[in-house]
Parts: C-alpha cells; sequence; structure tokens
C-alpha cells in the first residue's frame, strides 16, 4: 500500500530523463555536465541528424549515466528507412527503442507534420522489432494537434493497444491529453504509460502556439493532475525531452527544479515511482538506489 501522507524528500529521489535527443549541433562533450548541472542522474538519449557513434561513445564512456536509444525518426516517405533500421541494429548495441512518430505537428520550419496510422507497414514493423527485444514502444501522438481526425486515430490507437496487451507502450508529452480522457485510457488498457515531457508551464510559456498539456498549477501539480498520478503511479514516467541544443541549459535545469518540487508534494513511493523506478522497470534498467 503507498504511503498516504509522508512526502518525498526531493534532494534524496534519483531522476531519470527517460527521454532526450543529441541534436547534430548539440555539444556532445558538454551533456555530463548538463546533466549534472540539473541534478539528472540517468538518461534515455537517442541521436537526432547525427551519427549514432556519437551516443554510443558517451554510453561506452558514462554508462551509468547513458543509455543509448535506438532513433526511428522519419517520415512516411523514408523508402530506405528498413535498411538503416537493421544497419543501426548491427552496427550498434542499442539498449532501447526511441519515439516513433504517430503523428507529429509541424514545428515552425524546423519540423514537419508526419502522420503515420497505427496499421501502417513501417510502424508495425518497428512494433515487431520492441517487441522482440522487449523494448517499450514510445509512441509520439499529439493528440491536441489531430483536428478531425482525432477520434479515428484515437480508435485505431486503441486497437493497437488492445492487440498486444502485454507489451507496454508509452506515449511522450502526456499525449497532449487532458486528465479526464487519460483516465479514462488508463482504465480501458494496462499496458499504456506517459511521459512528463513538455507538461509544464515552461514549456507552455516558451511554446504558446502549441497545444501542449500544463499540468501545473503555479508551482505545484494540479489537483487533478496530483489525484491521477496517485492513483496510477505506475502509468507515469519523468522525461523532458531536450530536443535542441538550447533546451540542455538553463531551461532544462528550470524544468528539473519544476518537477523536484512536484515530486516532493506526492507520496514518497509515488514520487520514487514517476522520478526514476518506472523507467528501470520498463527498459530493464540497473536501480539507481
Amino acid at each position: 500500500m503507498l504511503a498516504a501522507a509522508r512526502p518525498a524528500p526531493a534532494q534524496e529521489i534519483p531522476l531519470i530523463d527517460a527521454h532526450s535527443q543529441l541534436h547534430r549541433d548539440a555539444d556532445a562533450g558538454r551533456l555530463i555536465s548538463r546533466l549534472d548541472r540539473a541534478g539528472v542522474a540517468r538518461v534515455i538519449l537517442s541521436p537526432l541528424a547525427r551519427d549514432p557513434e556519437d551516443v554510443m561513445a558517451l554510453a561506452r564512456a558514462f554508462p551509468k549515466r547513458v543509455v543509448p536509444a535506438l532513433t526511428t525518426k522519419s517520415g512516411p516517405g523514408d523508402r530506405d528507412f528498413q535498411g538503416t533500421f537493421d544497419g543501426q541494429l548491427k552496427r550498434f548495441a542499442w539498449v532501447a527503442m526511441a519515439e516513433t512518430l504517430l503523428w507529429h505537428a509541424a514545428k515552425g520550419k524546423r519540423a514537419p507534420e508526419i502522420v503515420q496510422w497505427p496499421d501502417d507497414e513501417k510502424i508495425q514493423f518497428l512494433l515487431n522489432h520492441a517487441k522482440a527485444r522487449g523494448w517499450p514502444f514510445t509512441a509520439h501522438i499529439e493528440f491536441g494537434a489531430i483536428g478531425a481526425e482525432r477520434a479515428r486515430f484515437l480508435a485505431a490507437f486503441e486497437a493497437m493497444l488492445a492487440a498486444n496487451p502485454d507489451h507496454p507502450f508509452v506515449v511522450p508529452h502526456m499525449g497532449q491529453l487532458e486528465a479526464d480522457e487519460m483516465a479514462a485510457l488508463i482504465a480501458r488498457h494496462a499496458n499504456l504509460h506517459f511521459t512528463t515531457s513538455h507538461a509544464n508551464p515552461l514549456t507552455a510559456r516558451k511554446y504558446p502556439d502549441y497545444p501542449w498539456v500544463n499540468m501545473f498549477a503555479d508551482e505545484d501539480l494540479a489537483p487533478r493532475w496530483k489525484a491521477l498520478i496517485v492513483a496510477h503511479p505506475d502509468r507515469f514516467v519523468l522525461a523532458f525531452d531536450n530536443v535542441w541544443p538550447k533546451h540542455w541549459g538553463r531551461f532544462f535545469v528550470k524544468q528539473v527544479k519544476l518537477w523536484k518540487r512536484a515530486l516532493a508534494g506526492l507520496p514518497e513511493e509515488v514520487a520514487h515511482a514517476v522520478a526514476h523506478r518506472n523507467a528501470e522497470r520498463l527498459w530493464k534498467l540497473a536501480p539507481l538506489e
């Protein structure tokens, strides 16, 4: 039974960033110092538009800090995708698979819109690889940006969840869902999990044109979100999704500080579950404690 009242001592809770990226313009040599400055013990890291060897080199040098994740980022028109994917598998000893873009809204001129339905051949190919290796399938879906196709896409995603009840699925950015809709999905699918990336007031203020969910009221979790996490502590995973080099600076530090405060307001076992234990369980990582 979870402790109902005792708050978690935030300074004692180790943190795992369950999803961030190393962009080609980022300084790989400073990544560990960035983690240290923010107070994050471990990161699941994937390469973004750069040689995967750069991530693997960090993982070899800092095996307790960097978990290498094979990248799957590409659009539906990438005809060489399977060859590239298989090449990565042969070259490197990956420990995880990064997010797969199912519905990704355009982000200005830097990131295009990508739409790939759950039953697409490419998505099923990636899901089968994740299942074969025991890797959670991380499905990037921005439900807040879908529009008229939202209900149909959600139904297709739920069909995927129902067809694979024993395999864990993870949706980044809280799926841009509100608490009541998420509660209903959690009740229907025991294999569904969410990461907290971009779901805070700092992101909402920095990127006001995108429908990111803000889980906070002032500097603490809003009551509806806190109640949902306490009720289902095994379904939520801390993550930050640093993408561009600027995300690894003060913006990262501020977000971690905000989440440490939020974790301190949760029951101790719940806080540890969100901060690191769920990531350790899902990705089969060595415990930090």
